[in-house]
């Protein structure tokens, strides 16, 4: 799968692991840890804001294709803001220990395990983009989450509020399905190996990036949804997006109201649910725990 990695960050680089630089270069790197909004650039773009740092402009465009797609199919949508924020180590795969522990030295603002997003009503992005659909579904699914009134960020490591049987779990899964080519393809390709299904919790459905492996990260696990949301939103994913975004629209407030059940989109909607596969475990692998917090309100 095609992927763009762009800089991982001014943290590393590969002159930077060759030769000694200044005191000074490590401080000036340090201080975009250590107060990014400082450091960061944001620009305004068909109804989203997209914040990133120096360096990382050329991403927008591959940000802005999932946020505009959902944005396209949502009748008032709200403003979005998008911020790139680092994922300790998680952007930095390659280090070995010697070298995270060269950087932690010279980097004290560097946060040593993985923060929680700031519950802000804001999204994220990463230093990394993968350009083959996996990075479009969460992104998308984040701003989807945030038009239906779901929540962004969890309260906790996998510890998501449960969305399962209400309709906007759904509708929010068909946003980001609907949200680019590569998107639809890599959901449907998720659903078809059960990727996202938990069966530590009721077999729910953990809508994330490295959820379409077997990890769970911070950032898009705020929300389970059941098995039979995924089937309607598959279901709608078959029609023309248009004309399900056409049935939606006078029915939006209702939608994103948590009391509105999908079973009776599908009715509004005259879809008969497509099941989607029980998850195949991979050889070795143990789901992580999924603790639910609750119906998400």
């Amino acid at each position: 799968m095609p992927s763009l990695v762009v800089l991982a960050l001014v943290v590393v680089s590969a002159v930077a692991m060759t030769r000694p630089d200044s005191s000074e270069d490590w401080a000036r790197r340090d201080a975009l840890l250590a107060d990014p909004v400082a450091h960061q650039h944001c620009v305004e773009r068909a109804g989203a804001t997209y914040c990133h740092y120096p360096r990382y402009g050329p991403l927008v465009d591959w940000w802005a294709a999932p946020v505009e797609g959902v944005l396209a199919r949502v009748p008032a949508p709200t403003p979005v803001v998008v911020h790139q924020r680092m994922r300790p180590w998680a952007d930095l795969p390659w280090l070995e220990e010697d070298a995270r522990q060269r950087i932690v030295e010279v980097l004290p603002s560097l946060p040593r395990s993985q923060p929680r997003p700031p519950d802000d009503h804001s999204v994220t992005v990463a230093f990394t983009w993968e350009a083959g659909g996996t990075d479009d579904v969460e992104l998308a699914w984040q701003v989807a989450s945030l038009t239906v009134g779901l929540p962004v960020v969890g309260v906790a490591r996998h510890a998501p509020c449960d969305a399962a049987g209400q309709a906007r779990g759904a509708v929010a899964l068909w946003l980001a399905g609907q949200s680019t080519p590569d998107a639809g393809r890599a959901l449907a390709d998720a659903l078809d190996r059960g990727a996202w299904a938990n069966p530590n919790a009721g077999g729910r459905l953990v809508p994330s990036r490295h959820h379409l492996g077997d990890e769970v990260s911070d950032q898009g696990n705020a929300v389970a949804i059941g098995p039979d949301d995924a089937a309607v939103a598959v279901a709608l994913l078959r029609l023309p997006a248009a004309e399900v975004a056409q049935a939606l629209a006078p029915h939006w407030e209702r939608l994103a109201q948590p009391s509105f059940g999908t079973d009776r989109l599908a009715d509004l909607l005259g879809v008969e649910p497509a099941p989607t596969p029980p998850r195949r475990p991979v050889p070795g692998v143990q789901a992580p725990g999924l603790v639910l917090t609750g119906p998400c309100p």
